[in-house]
């Protein structure tokens, strides 16, 4: 689109970059100059660099739902075992996703933006799916009462640990403590996805569409990303693309 509107003689502002509204100011803090974006163009990646979602909620969900169904794979636990839940995460991480969960008039974004909604989602269903932020899946009262037995509070020390840091506490009906920790979650630099992550991402979106692909047409176009350099030609992808 860019190159057609250029090629039609429309442009945009000079500064979109440096200027005082430009990309680097609003948003990059002033800590990059234009002139590094472009340097090495074409050998240089900074691909791993970005953040990629293992689950289908806010980024700093992501540790607290993965330490969950780790913990609940590794103790054999499910959440009829759970008493209570004591989680601690740094104070912008509980200012955006900490604080009581509530349904409001969104019910996918109170979901996806709540540490207790995640960790109970993850103990009553064993994932985290796209299908599990729909609203009646919200609004299952097994979940919602999980979630009142789930207090997440702010603690300024974790910000030594880095972005994403959290300690987990839980206790079981049975009396036992498990105590999990985690300073960089799945999918941040530090902590990459591994394929078989990335995978089962893209399944569970191929499966949520209103019109789901088949599972043989899904496995195929698999199969074509994972040989993408042997693809002589990209419009290959749009034959398998439509459903």
């Amino acid at each position: 689109m860019c190159a057609r509107l250029a090629g039609a003689g429309i442009t945009g502002p000079k500064n979109f970059l440096e200027g005082v509204y430009g990309y680097l100011h609003l948003y990059g803090k002033d800590l990059y100059r234009a002139e590094e974006l472009v340097r090495d163009l074409g050998q240089r990646y900074a691909l791993e660099n970005m953040v990629f979602k293992k689950y289908p909620s806010c980024g700093l969900t992501q540790g607290v739902t993965d330490v969950t169904l780790r913990l609940a794979a590794e103790e054999g636990i499910s959440a009829q075992d759970v008493d209570r839940i004591l989680i601690t995460v740094p104070p912008y991480a509980h200012k955006l996703v900490g604080h009581e969960f509530k349904i409001g008039d969104n019910p996918k974004v109170d979901s996806q933006f709540s540490i207790q909604y995640c960790v109970a989602n993850a103990l009553v269903r064993g994932g985290s799916r796209l299908e599990h932020f729909e609203k009646d899946m919200v609004r299952d009262q097994v979940v919602v009462e999980l979630t009142k037995r789930i207090e997440v509070v702010p603690d300024a020390r974790l910000e030594e640990r880095g972005h994403t840091p959290l300690d987990m506490h839980l206790w079981t009906r049975d009396g036992r403590e498990m105590v999990r920790q985690m300073d960089v979650a799945p999918g941040f630099p530090g902590n990459p996805l591994k394929p078989e992550d990335h995978e089962r991402r893209f399944r569970d979106c191929l499966r949520f569409a209103k019109k789901p692909m088949d599972e043989e047409k899904a496995a195929e176009l698999v199969s074509a990303i994972r040989g993408l350099e042997r693809v002589d030609d990209v419009r290959k992808f749009v034959r398998l693309l439509l459903i």
